[in-house]
């Protein structure tokens, strides 16, 4: 059958799904479309997931308008029998608190997760020791929000970023209380409610720690931690005592990303991490880790495509030893970055890692993050069932 009569939207109106604008000339967009899809939900039998939208003028994908803001996807296998619909935007996402959207205090991602990232931005800019590969959190993509800024310690608060939250987080926190509240009143998300918090690098791990464990009492209020699928996002701890109050407080997982695996490459590709936190005390604190929340609930994500499938699953192999489950994001080039040149890994290197990676699961009792229409980045979920070992449950 045919692609274009199995790939098939969902008729609705354009502001009933998410969209973000389309910044750049992109070929492999058929029509007029100034906007596009934040992300597809691709349903094939009864599977469903979700999908990132990269513009990628070399893609043999492509994506056409219908009338009614129907989105179809063509290009696909000829025996692809694959549904495509959009991702839904929640009306309550754009109620306003203190002037601002909710979706700037907890954003909604995929169709059951909701992300909380108490300030905006990574100090390590401002030291020139960023990740090589991350283009998000440089001083000169800041808007004017009410989201505290960590830049604003260095220009507001002369580098004293402790000074720099008492200043803002105490109305940051009451607002973030506000919005959590009005999207709760909703009920909660579906098919599951996954809830991270992720808590940007400061050169202070201590403050670090101190505002994650604040906001996440915010949120206890609102939604508690303990009954939902809860994960911290964050940078190791200095003092084990953090992982104790961050187990107390109600997070079922931590995430600590160590992004590439081996002490070289983890001082080339984040220096900044790296210094705070060499590579060996890094393990160390997620084998903690994982002896307080349990084997699999301490996790790290890498990037795949800094380095090879089999440095990436050596690599994966090794934190398993330690009750640690890693998961994985893809490598796409961002511009003005030192990477930018990188090519992403080729759909065979992603599906055998991917592969291996959920064998390695298996093995070892682990689950995959979040869900499949939750996670636009983790494919493991796609396949786990798939790759299940014959008679485990």
């Amino acid at each position: 059958m045919s692609a274009d009569s199995l790939a098939r939207g969902v008729p609705g109106y354009p502001d009933a799904f998410r969209t973000k604008p389309l910044q750049s000339s992109a070929d492999h967009l058929t029509g007029a479309m100034s906007r596009v899809p934040s992300e597809l939900i691709l349903k094939s039998g009864r599977r469903c997931t979700i999908v990132k939208v990269v513009p990628n003028e070399a893609s043999p994908l492509r994506l056409s308008p219908v009338e009614s803001g129907e989105v179809r996807l063509f290009g696909l296998p000829e025996d692809a029998e694959v549904a495509v619909s959009l991702a839904s935007a929640r009306k309550v996402f754009e109620e306003k608190v203190e002037g601002f959207p909710i979706r700037d205090f907890c954003a909604p991602v995929g169709e059951d997760r909701i992300m909380v990232s108490p300030f905006r931005g990574c100090q390590h800019w401002e030291e020139g020791e960023q990740c090589l590969f991350c283009n998000l959190f440089g001083p000169d993509r800041e808007r004017n929000r009410i989201i505290p800024s960590i830049h604003e310690a260095r220009s507001e608060h002369f580098s004293n970023a402790r000074s720099w939250w008492k200043a803002r987080g105490p109305r940051y926190l009451d607002a973030l209380e506000q919005a959590l509240t009005a999207v709760f009143c909703m009920g909660d998300l579906h098919p599951h409610t996954h809830l991270c918090i992720m808590v940007g690098n400061t050169t202070d791990p201590e403050l670090q720690w101190e505002i994650a464990l604040e906001t996440a009492r915010t949120v206890d209020r609102c939604k508690r931690l303990s009954l939902v699928d809860s994960y911290l996002n964050i940078m190791p701890p200095q003092s084990e005592t953090f992982l104790q109050e961050a187990r107390s407080v109600g997070f079922r997982s931590l995430q600590f990303n160590l992004e590439v695996f081996g002490p070289d490459q983890f001082a080339h590709f984040c220096p900044g991490k790296s210094r705070i936190m060499p590579y060996q005390k890094f393990l160390e604190v997620l084998e903690r880790a994982a002896d307080v929340f349990g084997c699999g609930n301490a996790r790290s994500n890498v990037v795949f495509g800094l380095q090879d499938e089999e440095a990436a699953f050596a690599g994966a192999e090794s934190l398993a030893e330690l009750g640690v489950a890693t998961d994985y994001t893809v490598f796409v080039p961002k511009a003005g970055t030192p990477l930018s040149s990188l090519p992403s890994p080729a759909p065979d290197a992603i599906a055998g890692f991917t592969s291996r990676l959920v064998s390695l699961y298996h093995a070892n009792g682990f689950r995959p993050i979040y869900c499949s229409l939750s996670s636009r980045s983790s494919i493991v979920n796609d396949v786990f069932g798939d790759l299940q070992p014959k008679g485990e449950a």
